[in-house]
């Protein structure tokens, strides 16, 4: 598995709290609070990008030639929408489903009822995403993030699981 700029952020972030500990106990306290928030700004800002190429790409597919068609929904379906796209406190992906369509969410749905690792992932995903909307519309600076960098690193793994999986679910018939 090719190494995320979240992991590898992760890594730096254990690094600096081990120093920390070592040499200034006091201060590591108050420097993992706010690193914890940069790597859950880190892991879902990476996660939305990809999630937009995997749309992007599928537009670009199905267009073929008409490029011209695949750059007008990368402008205006899907650069800046993202957020528009789920209910973010809810625990599942149906809106964004439902923007292709009954048939393709109520498939979907069905797929997701059927494979707890992919409900799982979504949830995770959607966790993650609440989470960055908390920190940044809350008041980032006195947000009292309650997971560990460890917790959130695992929230992204399990998020990337979705992420990962867009491409065949946008190219399955159903």
């Amino acid at each position: 598995m090719m190494a995320t700029a979240e992991s590898e952020l992760k890594q730096d972030l254990d690094e600096v709290l081990d120093f920390l500990l070592t040499n200034e106990p006091s201060l590591a306290t108050r420097a993992s609070a706010a690193l914890v928030k940069a790597l859950v700004l880190a892991g879902a800002s990476e996660i939305e990008v990809d999630f937009q190429q995997h749309i992007i790409d599928y537009y670009v597919e199905l267009s073929g030639d008409a490029v011209h068609a695949a750059a007008f929904v990368e402008k205006k379906a899907v650069k800046r929408q993202y957020h528009t796209y789920f209910s973010w406190d809810r625990k599942n992906a149906n809106q964004f489903f439902g923007l292709f369509g009954a048939t393709f969410a109520a498939a979907i749905a069905k797929k997701v009822s059927d494979d707890p690792t992919l409900d799982d992932a979504i949830k995770a995903f959607l966790e993650l995403g609440n989470l960055r909307n908390e920190l940044v519309h809350e008041n980032f600076a006195a947000y009292s993030l309650t997971k560990t960098a460890q917790e959130v690193h695992e929230l992204c793994v399990r998020a990337r699981g979705f992420v990962d999986m867009l491409p065949t679910l946008l190219r399955t018939s159903y």
